[in-house]
C-alpha cells in the first residue's frame, strides 16, 4: 500500500464520507488529520467499520497542523486515538514517550522540519532518536529548498534498518515524495483533493496515481523526468507514464523544477537518487549538451550541430559518476510535423522557401537547423541579439530585430518562444498585422495546442500547425532512448489528447 491519503475535515461525518469515497476509488490506507476536527470527537466511533486501514494523527501548528487547543488536550486526544486501536498512530518524536503503546496499534514516530533540510549527519542522528522512541515506523520529513535536498533525505531512508518514510515537502520535494517507496518506505502520502492544502507540495490522490503512477513505485522502479523552469505546466509525465503502463514497463516519470542557479548541484544529486534519463526544456538545453561533453560522455551529431540537447540519458558509470548521452529529438520531430502538414516526405518543396523563426532558444536552434538543412532561407527574430547572431552565423540566414519581427515576405512562420503558453494564453509573439497571408504558421507550444498566435494566423488566412504533433514525436523518440524499445503506437498521442481535454 504505497499511497496513504490524508483527509482533513472539520466534521467527523465528512471525514467518514471521504474515507468511503477513497476506498471506492482504490485507496488502501487513509490518514485522519484529527487536528482539523472542531469540537469533541469520539475517535473509536470515528473509525468504526472503516473500509481501509487508517493512520491517526493530530498535528501541532509548528509541525504544519491546525491544532488550536492546549498541548495537554492534544495528548489526551492522541491517547484516545491509540486506545481506539487503529492500524497506526502518528506521534512526534518528542511526545511519543508520553503516549504508551496499546493493543495492536503500531506507532509511526515522526519529525517534520517546515523550514529546510539538515545535513546527512544531522538527519542520521535524528532518525536514530526517532527509532529509539519505541517506533514501528519512522517518518522523517523535511522541506526541500533545492533539488539536492532530496538526495540527502532519500539516502537516510535507504540506509535505515527499520521501516522508514523519508522525503521532502515543497515543490522541489516531489521527487523524494514519490521515490521514497523505491528506497524502502512502506508508503508515501497524497491529499484527498488539491483544493485543501495539508502540506507544502502535497499532490492529490488522483494526480499521484494517474500522472505519476506513485502507487506502482517499488524497489526496481526506473526513474525519468523533465528538467525545466517552469515545469509545472508540462504534460510529459502523463505521456510517458501512460506509455510505461501500456507497455508493462516498471518506470516512473516526474516533473523536476530546476533553476539555472542550482543546475550544477541538481544534476549529480538526481543521478545519485537513481534517475536514468531526462527530457530537457527551457532554460537548460545548452547546459544539457555541455554536460555530455568530454570524457566518456557523448552527444549526437544533431545535438552538437544545434548546440542544444533536449534529452539526457545515463548510459554508464565511471568511478561512480554518470556517463551522459545527449540528443536532440526536437529537430526531426519539428521537421516531421511540418512535412506531414504540407503533405511532403523529403522536404524538396521547402527548398527556397522563406521562413521566419521567432525566438533564439534551444527549440529555435533545432528548427533553424532543420529548415536550413532542407534549403529554406531563414530569418531569425529574437529578443537577445547576442543569441540571434551566432544562430544565423552557424546555420546561415538573416537576423531581424525583435521590434521589426515579421516585416518582409515569408511562406513559413514558426514560434519558438514561450509567449502564449499556459497560463499566459492571451499573449502572442507576433503583432496581428504582421502575419503573411496564406503562410504556413507553426507554433511549437502544445499547451494550449491552439494558441492566440494560431488563432490570429487563421484569421489572416494562414494554414496553422499546433505543437502537439511535434511534442508527441519528440516524446516517442525520448521514450525509445529511455527504455530501449519503441513507444506503444498511438498511446502518447491519445494520452496528450486526454490530458488536454482535462486541462480545459
Amino acid at each position: 500500500m504505497p499511497l496513504c491519503v490524508s483527509i482533513a475535515r472539520s466534521h467527523p461525518a465528512r471525514m467518514r464520507a471521504e474515507h468511503a469515497a477513497l476506498a471506492e476509488a482504490g485507496a488502501k490506507l487513509v490518514e485522519y488529520r484529527l487536528d482539523w476536527l472542531k469540537g469533541p470527537v469520539d475517535v473509536a466511533a470515528l473509525i468504526a467499520d472503516r473500509p481501509t486501514p487508517v493512520v491517526l494523527t493530530c498535528r501541532r501548528r509548528e509541525d504544519g497542523g491546525k491544532w488550536k487547543g492546549t498541548e495537554e488536550q492534544r495528548l489526551g486526544l492522541l491517547r484516545q486515538a491509540i486506545l481506539a486501536e487503529p492500524e497506526f498512530v502518528d506521534l512526534e518524536g518528542d511526545v511519543a514517550p508520553k503516549v504508551p503503546r496499546f493493543g495492536k496499534a503500531k506507532r509511526v514516530v515522526s519529525h517534520h522540519d517546515m523550514k529546510g533540510t539538515p545535513s546527512v549527519k544531522e538527519l542520521a542522528k535524528l532518525h536514530k532518536s526517532l527509532a529509539a522512541a519505541n517506533a514501528d515506523v519512522v517518518k522523517l520529513v523535511t522541506t526541500a529548498t533545492c533539488m539536492a535536498d532530496n538526495a540527502r533525505v532519500l539516502a537516510v531512508g535507504a540506509a535505515a534498518k527499520m521501516p522508514t518514510i523519508a522525503f521532502c515537502m515543497g515543490e522541489s520535494g516531489l521527487a523524494s515524495r514519490v521515490m521514497c517507496c523505491a528506497k524502502g518506505a512502506p508508503w508515501t502520502y497524497a491529499g484527498f483533493t488539491s483544493e485543501r492544502t495539508l502540506a507544502p507540495g502535497l499532490p492529490d490522490f488522483a494526480t499521484m496515481r494517474t500522472a505519476y503512477r506513485a502507487h506502482r513505485v517499488k524497489k526496481g522502479t526506473r526513474f525519468f523526468g523533465v528538467l525545466g523552469d517552469p515545469v509545472a505546466h508540462s504534460l510529459s509525465p502523463q505521456l510517458h507514464n501512460t506509455a510505461f503502463r501500456e507497455a508493462g514497463f516498471n518506470g516512473c516519470y516526474l516533473p523536476l523544477r530546476v533553476t539555472s542557479e542550482e543546475w550544477d548541484d541538481a544534476i549529480p544529486a538526481l543521478a545519485a537518487m537513481g534517475f536514468e534519463g531526462f527530457s530537457v526544456t527551457i532554460p537548460h538545453k545548452a547546459a544539457a549538451l555541455e554536460l555530455a561533453t568530454g570524457g566518456k560522455n557523448m552527444a549526437t551529431d544533431a545535438a552538437r550541430r544545434i548546440g542544444a540537447a533536449n534529452t539526457l540519458v545515463v548510459t554508464d558509470r565511471d568511478e561512480g559518476n554518470p556517463v551522459w548521452h545527449a540528443a536532440n529529438t526536437d529537430h526531426d520531430a519539428a521537421l516531421g510535423s511540418l512535412l506531414e502538414a504540407l503533405g511532403e516526405k523529403d522536404g524538396a518543396r521547402l527548398d527556397g522557401q522563406r521562413a521566419l523563426i521567432l525566438g533564439n532558444g534551444g527549440v529555435a536552434r533545432a528548427i533553424v537547423a532543420a529548415l536550413a538543412g532542407v534549403g529554406c532561407a531563414v530569418t531569425v527574430a529574437g529578443r537577445s541579439e547576442k543569441k540571434v547572431r551566432p544562430l544565423v552565423d552557424d546555420f546561415g540566414g538573416i537576423a531581424q530585430t525583435w521590434p521589426n519581427r515579421g516585416t518582409g515576405t515569408f511562406q513559413i512562420v514558426v514560434n519558438c518562444t514561450p509567449v502564449g503558453m499556459w497560463p499566459n494564453m492571451d499573449e502572442s509573439p507576433l503583432p496581428e498585422n504582421r502575419f503573411p497571408p496564406n503562410a504556413v504558421v507553426f507554433d511549437t507550444i502544445y499547451n494550449p495546442n491552439r494558441t492566440l498566435f494560431l488563432k490570429e494566423a487563421e484569421a489572416r488566412g494562414c494554414r496553422t500547425i499546433g505543437g502537439a504533433d511535434m511534442f508527441v514525436r519528440q516524446a516517442e523518440a525520448q521514450y525509445e532512448m529511455f527504455t530501449g524499445a519503441p513507444a506503444p503506437k498511438g498511446v502518447m498521442r491519445a494520452a496528450l489528447a486526454d490530458a488536454m481535454s482535462v486541462a480545459k
